[in-house]
């Protein structure tokens, strides 16, 4: 048995555990919830050896361990998946599965390598190219390495920090049937995820922390969704369910016919229309392009054939540029925040050169500082403080601030890629309703996102991109209130046709 012993840590003024007790067993899957700030990252981080706690200690088979860093947590057979990536982006993909491999040695041919991590691959049924560089992969791809790193350690505690957040409904499927293997030969598995379904599916038993504290630790049959959602933000919570959009207006994004084979999936004839007032949703498997068409959208790319169109609130066409579209990007910490830089001016990046925030290239502190001060208040932004690095926060609160920033600039189109990835069921509701807003107040907003679900509860027109290519799905039912076809769409996103059923 695992036990973590009157946990406490903090991070200056802020209390991230305060006497924090829990028992993970044998041959059980451990579900670990609570809000974004909890200390659920910190909690696993102490018993990886990556955080020294404050005061407690970790108890492994009765005998405490001295965790001083992550290979003393190896020696105890604790091997873990991180929320946040640590890989080497310039490795490949098999390099990084056989970092940390003491069976490795001094030398090992490369072919070696590469058979080594596609056997693992195959046997865990979680698709990944071994060749590959690291800083080529997309985010899901990134999870799927990490996923298979931790899985190849020869562990019997396996720590598990949201795995599943851009992984596909097939991908997380599959996953969970290595994670039942493993349990049942015995392993203890540490699983925190804030898609309550998967707890549900999963967890053998669940415990919530509510900053900093343990609330409740009990088996998962006892447990209901519901309850846990309860028990995490400590109030009842109704779940969101948006309207379809009643009419839409004007197009504030247009894609004729774009192709290009830059980046690593070519876009094949993509054609695609947002108009102000709704949302519309691009479903698949990560890695099928949907980082190139991001790229387009933005203006980062340019096609090789065919046409991006941008248009502003009035009508009036302008150029694609990442300035004038509302991003929330896939990879808050490489692509959206600079982690060293204070709240306040993450707050302004993009914007830090309007006539509000600077004069004749000097900055206005106080203008930046209040401005950040109202994100923090609206976004509900935790610690409240404008002067914090980015980096201290949690990766919930770190994506408020994005959200934040981006839709308080007022741009026409609001481009939302996995932007609720990492986020507990509050701040998860949260962004629907501010997206909603968004597209209620004559916004176009178009949302990429592994999260079926989330797209399902969103949208009002869904495309499914595979191989670069892009297809619209039908609805049917109640003109009023279309639903859209799950099955269709499933079968989209494997790279099958639709399957007609008799319909034409």
């Amino acid at each position: 048995m695992l036990e973590a012993r009157r946990i406490a840590k903090r991070f200056g003024p802020v209390v991230a555990l305060a006497d924090v007790s829990v028992e993970f067993h044998d041959r059980e899957v451990h579900a670990v919830l609570g809000e974004n700030g909890a200390g659920k990252s910190t909690l696993m981080n102490i018993l990886y050896g990556l955080i020294r706690p404050d005061a407690g200690q970790v108890v492994l088979d009765g005998r405490a361990l001295r965790l001083r860093r992550p290979m003393d947590a190896h020696a105890a057979g604790i091997a873990m998946v991180h929320q946040h990536f640590m890989l080497v982006e310039d490795f490949t993909v098999a390099e990084n599965l056989m970092l940390g491999h003491l069976d490795v040695g001094w030398w090992l041919p490369r072919s070696a390598v590469r058979r080594r991590a596609r056997e693992a691959a195959r046997r865990f049924a979680l698709d990944v190219d071994p060749d590959r560089r690291v800083e080529e992969l997309s985010v899901g791809q990134r999870q799927r390495v990490e996923i298979l790193k931790a899985l190849l350690r020869e562990a019997h505690t396996f720590i598990l920090d949201e795995p599943t957040g851009v992984l596909s409904p097939d991908d997380a499927q599959q996953l969970f049937e290595s994670l039942r293997r493993l349990r049942n030969r015995g392993a203890r598995i540490l699983f925190i995820s804030h898609k309550l379904n998967e707890v549900m599916a999963i967890a053998d038993r669940v415990t919530v922390l509510r900053r900093g504290r343990r609330i409740i630790t009990e088996s998962a049959d006892r447990a209901t969704p519901e309850s846990l959602a309860q028990q995490m933000v400590g109030r009842p919570l109704g779940e969101f369910v948006r309207p379809p959009a009643p009419s839409s207006g004007d197009a504030v994004l247009e894609l004729r016919n774009v192709s290009s084979a830059r980046g690593h999936v070519a876009l094949r004839d993509v054609s695609l229309v947002v108009r102000s007032g709704e949302i519309v949703g691009i479903a698949g498997v990560d890695g099928n392009g949907q980082t190139e068409l991001a790229r387009m959208v933005l203006g980062l790319d340019r096609p090789e054939a065919g046409d991006v169109r941008l248009f502003d609130p009035d009508g009036g066409r302008i150029e694609p540029a990442p300035r004038a579209v509302a991003h929330i990007a896939d990879d808050r910490r490489r692509e959206a925040l600079v982690l060293n830089m204070s709240l306040a001016e993450n707050a302004v990046l993009k914007h830090h050169t309007d006539a509000t925030f600077s004069r004749r290239g000097w900055l206005n502190r106080r203008a930046i500082a209040s401005h950040a001060a109202q994100l923090v208040r609206e976004f509900d932004i935790r610690p409240a403080s404008p002067f914090v690095a980015a980096a201290s926060l949690s990766g919930g609160n770190q994506q408020r601030l994005v959200i934040g920033r981006e839709l308080a600039a007022g741009r026409g189109l609001v481009l939302a890629v996995n932007p609720t990835r990492g986020l507990d069921v509050a701040s998860t509701d949260f962004v629907h309703r501010r997206l909603s807003e968004r597209a209620a107040n004559g916004c176009g907003v178009l949302l990429i996102s592994a999260d079926l679900d989330e797209i399902l509860r969103l949208v009002d027109r869904i495309y499914v991109i595979h191989s670069g290519r892009l297809t619209e799905s039908r609805r049917a039912g109640d003109p009023a209130r279309p639903t859209h076809d799950t099955a269709e769409i499933a079968r989209l996103m494997a790279g099958l046709p639709p399957d007609c059923g008799g319909r034409t």
